[in-house]
């Protein structure tokens, strides 16, 4: 499945070198001498093994999961003295705020948007546990331009209006694990984290953005 909406997990347009990476996130510059898989040693050996790193075809897995990545140029010469042009993508230090399951688990994506001059609610995303057991077994399901005048939806109950129209819109449904699934919604706003808040909160005065519906 892909997403209807695209996230902007891709942090730079630029192409680093490994000196780059390692200057622009964690404020060091280490001197590199072309071997295969420097980089990767070298964020091992200094505490950054979570930071994973995926050869340039694996970008369609990486908008998938969310993962917020720039391309490093990791060309190195080989045993025979020879160049061997390389580009991966390393993951970078994540700055979004960081959600538990109980943040995420059943509660709406939604975003409070302009549609044709109105001020309106759009209904993104929402999630439930099959508990079936298995480490897939959560799912994250988005919505089909699902969207109402804010002021009718408050008027009839934002989230009864969900329940009572969400079977009137197609539904993508993605199979995920927790981590997975806390990934999405850490990722959904672009990229950035959308903000949680309360359905008792939400009034004809609140601001346009992303959040995630906390009850």
């Amino acid at each position: 499945m892909y997403f209807l909406f695209e996230f902007s997990i891709i942090k730079s347009n630029e192409i680093f070198s490994p000196q780059n990476y390692c200057d622009t996130f964690f404020g060091v510059c280490p001197v590199f001498s072309g071997n295969q898989n420097e980089l990767r040693s070298l964020l091992d050996e200094n505490g950054y093994s979570n930071l994973r790193d995926f050869p340039f075809e694996a970008i369609e897995s990486i908008i998938k999961n969310k993962i917020p990545v720039v391309l490093v140029d990791t060309t190195y010469i080989n045993n025979d003295c020879e160049m061997v042009s390389e580009h991966r993508w390393f993951e970078v230090p994540d700055e979004n705020p960081h959600f538990e399951i109980g943040d995420v688990l059943e509660n709406t994506i939604i975003g409070i948007e302009d549609w044709d001059g109105e001020k309106s609610i759009h209904f993104y995303a929402y999630s439930y546990c099959s508990d079936n057991g298995a480490p897939d077994s959560f799912r994250f399901v988005e919505y089909t331009f699902f969207t109402e005048t804010l002021a009718k939806a408050l008027q009839y109950g934002i989230k009864q209006y969900e329940s009572d129209y969400q079977e009137e819109v197609k539904q993508y449904i993605e199979d995920c694990t927790e981590d997975e699934l806390i990934r999405f919604y850490e990722h959904y706003d672009k990229g950035e984290t959308p903000t949680p808040i309360s359905v008792s909160e939400i009034t004809e005065e609140t601001p346009y953005g992303m959040y995630v519906l906390e009850d």
